[in-house]
């Protein structure tokens, strides 16, 4: 087998490395080169134009015939400009019709609402403008990866509370970093309320784990997360119902959906849906024994292990923990964080057979 791993990031390492200690040829592909270009696995090739890099993706279909989508960046420039790879490649996830419904926002909430899955109502940007006013504390959150380069706006997420925030941001960027942008009622939430569904799934097999994130990194990441039993209004409401959706698509291979628990009502609200092998991964991958098996959505029951997954960022959530202490001031609970890090069962970067990718993140 010979596979190409498209992106650079923690989630593209582990794919990486679960693949060439299978004895694969892999070979990397990127638009930048992030932490997975310092594994000691695999070939590395970084094209930064997002046209030239579909262009060598069609070279490569001589000596490779798999390829994992790893990076949302990765995923744009294919849809953007390499539909047709699809029929070069055999691609994981797929199908890539659906793939492409996922890489927006917009669409993927319209896909979950046919099962009644609830998630934040969206505003037109000019139309809250134009009133003079906000209904409700306001998020903008990119509605897609953009592949070039926007001086006026480099955020993950934004809240505004007031009008005039919501003004200065308005009249701050240029209508053209408008059109990328979904402006949403903000979901109040606890500490933990952002729930990742992780799911590895074909029309025969169902892998999964739900887990919660316990602290999150300044720039809006998870740092450490703790798997938990799911309500039976979660699993009957949503879990099933996403299950069977996807099977009637027969989707194949990983995605994360991910939700935000509102404090008030206690309401489940889809956030977005990662049709790749993303930030947690290596978690879902600690869940199971047989962790490829979750590319191709293989994974069998027998193979879920009994562990209770404490996933960790090591190098992010050291920081996240001292940036909760500057606002509990709290050193039991701040010893009580860096304790859970160390116990934690299940890493994104560290490797003991590969290091060099961890000591360049502490480098850096």
């Amino acid at each position: 087998m010979s596979a190409i791993i498209l992106g650079s990031g923690p989630q593209a390492l582990y794919v990486l490395r679960l693949l060439a200690r299978q004895g694969e040829k892999v070979l990397l592909v990127s638009l930048d080169e992030k932490i997975a270009f310092h594994s000691k696995y695999g070939e590395k090739l970084c094209v930064k134009d997002p046209q030239e890099f579909i262009k060598k993706l069609k070279l490569l279909n001589r000596d490779f015939n798999e390829m994992h989508i790893c990076g949302g960046k990765e995923l744009q420039a294919i849809v953007d400009y390499g539909k047709e790879l699809s029929s070069l490649y055999d691609i994981y996830p797929k199908p890539f019709e659906l793939i492409e419904l996922f890489a927006h926002k917009d669409s993927t909430y319209n896909f979950f609402k046919e099962i009644g899955i609830k998630y934040p109502r969206s505003y037109e940007p000019t139309t809250l403008y134009e009133n003079g006013e906000l209904p409700n504390p306001i998020l903008v959150k990119w509605n897609q990866d953009v592949l070039h380069s926007t001086s006026d706006a480099n955020f993950k997420t934004k809240v505004f509370n007031c009008f005039s925030d919501f003004q200065h941001f308005y009249t701050s960027v240029s209508k053209n970093t408008l059109q990328y942008l979904i402006f949403q009622d903000y979901i109040s939430g606890a500490e933990d309320s952002n729930i990742s569904l992780q799911l590895s799934i074909s029309s025969e097999h169902v892998a999964y784990l739900l887990t919660r994130k316990c602290r999150i990194s300044k720039n809006g990441f998870g740092s450490y997360v703790e798997e938990f039993e799911a309500p039976t209004a979660f699993m009957d409401s949503i879990y099933r119902p996403i299950v069977e959706l996807l099977k009637s698509f027969n989707y194949v291979g990983l995605i994360e959906v991910e939700f935000k628990e509102c404090d008030q009502t206690g309401t489940y609200f889809l956030i977005e849906a990662n049709s790749r092998p993303c930030g947690l991964m290596s978690a879902i991958g600690s869940k199971y024994t047989t962790p490829s098996k979750l590319l191709y959505g293989k994974a069998e029951e027998g193979e879920r292990l009994n562990t209770t997954i404490k996933w960790s960022s090591f190098l992010r959530d050291i920081q996240s923990c001292m940036i909760l202490f500057t606002k509990t001031k709290s050193f039991k609970k701040y010893f009580k964080d860096n304790l859970s890090i160390f116990r934690s069962n299940s890493t994104d970067i560290f490797d003991l057979k590969d290091l060099k990718p961890f000591f360049m993140q502490v480098k850096k």
